[in-house]
């Protein structure tokens, strides 16, 4: 290793939360022998992390790096209470493997001058993995191995996902976020750019907000939105947005009650298009797959499509109370909207006017949120009844059922549907293995209600508002 990557890898470590605290390091470094030869310097966390570095990458014995890496290990295990992280390591060092089997060859020797060690391919691969376990060990399986910056930059290629934890494994526990973003007033929606990491987030005072979701450090947004107020005098609120597909456009729902269209990649003096039909409140808008279409619905009990340059194309009753939550098939043929009488109800989207085709009825309370998978088989829906339902779209049987401890939200499935992200009146957002069931994480963040939550679009991160008026960005894996 060049000293300029030795110093990167300490600098990367160095943002690894409570890594400053000697206590931590030598935790992880418990039945490492001779571990005193690199924890000489107590008072400076670089040094600590320097010395650990030099020692691990130093070694050039097999059995002993194999040791070493073991050791650190069996240390992150008994440190985290989170997901099998042994498993996890196992699989980053034979990701490690193959990845260097392409570039090292295994008799391969990279030689130093001067008093520089000697390291072969073998040891580099060993220290690899022990330095990545350190850094899984403090911040509850989350690998912080990047250069600079506030946060990781988005991986490519996509890794392969973490595998779901197995018998009474506990889930790991979201905190100390690596993005804080903050609005006025409370969170009430927040969306994912399906082509940039872009972030658009909307508040209950009327504002919508664009900012970078990843290297975000204080400051203004890069877009930001204000709907006028209502007739009344009193903030317009903004209950839900919506990137199209393209990821250039960014549609609203508002409580005055109209559907706008903003310029989601420049900011401009106000929305491109108004549409105009909902009598009462717009609580929530959807794009279709091929981005042509708008679907939204609203307090007016109605379920209505729009053209992408605004004009109506049908109008879906059937919905006896507030329609809280639309969502497209993946072939665009079927619309489905959820509503405070307990129902998820389904229509023809190519026929105006349709009657329901399906109402899916088990939850015991209001619906307040709807996810239709990625593959078009599964229905995700969110509850006052404290529960998320899967719903299998063929059948209308229930699936799966998740059980939060207060009022569930939002809900939203993963970008390859493998996980299921809910929040809550609980104050936390749990991350669910969609087929299983299983706790996969948990965010315990927010200080009040969980009204709004999104992944990234390659399934790394997770973003999460409240009631508390704090976004929050994460990363699961």
């Amino acid at each position: 290793m060049c000293h300029k990557c030795h110093r990167e890898l300490v600098d990367a470590l160095l943002e690894v939360p409570g890594i400053d605290d000697p206590a931590t390091r030598t935790a992880l470094l418990a039945n490492i022998p001779n571990r005193q030869s690199f924890m000489r310097n107590h008072n400076s966390t670089y040094d600590d992390l320097s010395l650990l570095v030099s020692a691990l990458f130093s070694s050039t014995d097999r059995r002993t790096g194999e040791k070493l890496l073991k050791i650190f290990i069996e240390n992150t295990k008994a440190r985290v209470a989170g997901i099998t992280l042994y498993d996890r390591l196992e699989h980053l060092y034979l990701q490690y493997e193959q990845c260097n089997a392409k570039v090292i060859p295994r008799s391969a020797t990279i030689t130093r001058t001067g008093t520089k060690p000697i390291w072969t391919r073998r040891s580099f691969l060993m220290a690899a993995g022990a330095v990545a376990s350190v850094g899984l060990a403090v911040t509850g399986g989350e690998l912080l191995l990047h250069q600079g910056g506030s946060v990781p930059p988005t991986p490519t290629p996509k890794p392969t996902p973490t595998p779901t934890p197995k018998g009474d494994a506990k889930p790991s526990i979201l905190n100390k976020p690596p993005v804080t973003y903050k609005h006025a007033s409370v969170v009430s929606s927040v969306a994912w750019s399906p082509t940039k990491d872009l972030i658009a987030s909307a508040s209950v005072d009327g504002e919508i907000h664009i900012w970078d979701a990843l290297n975000y450090k204080g400051g203004d947004p890069i877009i930001k939105y204000r709907l006028p107020l209502q007739g009344d005098n009193t903030p317009n609120a903004v209950w839900c947005i919506a990137w199209s597909p393209d990821g250039r456009l960014l549609a609203s729902a508002s409580a005055d009650p109209l559907v706008r269209i903003w310029d989601g990649s420049q900011q401009k003096d106000g929305p491109l298009i108004t549409c105009t039909g909902h009598t009462n409140s717009v609580n929530s808008v959807a794009w279709s797959h091929d981005g042509n279409h708008i679907l939204s619905g609203g307090s007016d009990n109605t379920v209505r499509v729009w053209s992408s340059g605004g004009q109506p194309e049908g109008t879906h009753n059937g919905s006896t109370n507030t329609v809280t939550s639309v969502a497209w098939s993946l072939d665009g043929a079927r619309i489905a909207g959820g509503n405070r009488d307990k129902n998820v109800i389904e229509w023809d989207a190519l026929t105006s006017a349709s009657p329901p085709l399906y109402t899916f009825s088990k939850h015991g309370a209001a619906v307040n949120c709807i996810s239709w998978s990625h593959d078009g088989n599964y229905i995700a829906s969110a509850s006052d009844d404290r529960t998320v339902q899967v719903w299998d779209y063929a059948t209308g049987d229930v699936k799966k059922t998740y059980q939060h401890h207060d009022v569930v939200n939002p809900v939203a499935w993963s970008p390859k549907d493998t996980y299921i992200i809910s929040g809550s009146w609980d104050k936390t957002a749990r991350i669910w293995d969609a087929m299983s069931g299983k706790t996969i994480a948990i965010s315990q963040l927010h200080a009040d209600h969980v009204n709004a939550v999104a992944w990234s679009r390659d399934g790394n991160y997770v973003v999460t508002g409240g009631k508390d008026t704090y976004i929050y960005v994460c990363r699961v894996f």
